[in-house]
């Protein structure tokens, strides 16, 4: 089970860049940090459960609680978001779900935020 921290920093860090759905200031509409935070979780949980059954209600612990904070630097984040996704994909709804797709855009998102990104040739 990826911990609150891991999971939160996936969160915050699309806040404080703005991706993913999120934008500086939330709108209507907009999923909270919050709820992603909890839907996140949720889909971790359910992958635990498919692939160690009973075994892993003690692996999933909680309460679970979202902790807002300021974004790791961005290679951190890409690596907390594909270990997110390895700890996450083994229910059969994996592939079909709101987390895998809101993993997918964060980490296609995340890459314009790599340091020396905007400095780079757009073509040689």
């Amino acid at each position: 089970m990826c911990s609150d921290e891991h999971t939160s920093a996936l969160v915050n860090a699309a806040v404080e860049y703005e991706i993913a759905g999120f934008q500086a200031h939330t709108s209507p509409g907009d999923p909270l940090p919050a709820e992603r935070f909890a839907r996140l979780i949720g889909e971790n949980a359910a992958s635990l459960v498919a692939r160690y059954g009973e075994k892993a209600r003690g692996m999933i612990g909680g309460p679970h609680h979202y902790k807002p904070g300021p974004a790791l630097p961005v290679l951190h984040v890409l690596k907390l978001a594909r270990s997110y996704e390895y700890q996450s994909c083994e229910h059969e709804g994996w592939e079909t779900s709101a987390a895998k797709k809101w993993i997918d855009g964060l980490i296609a998102d995340l890459v314009y935020h790599v340091p020396g990104y905007k400095a780079a040739p757009w073509s040689i």
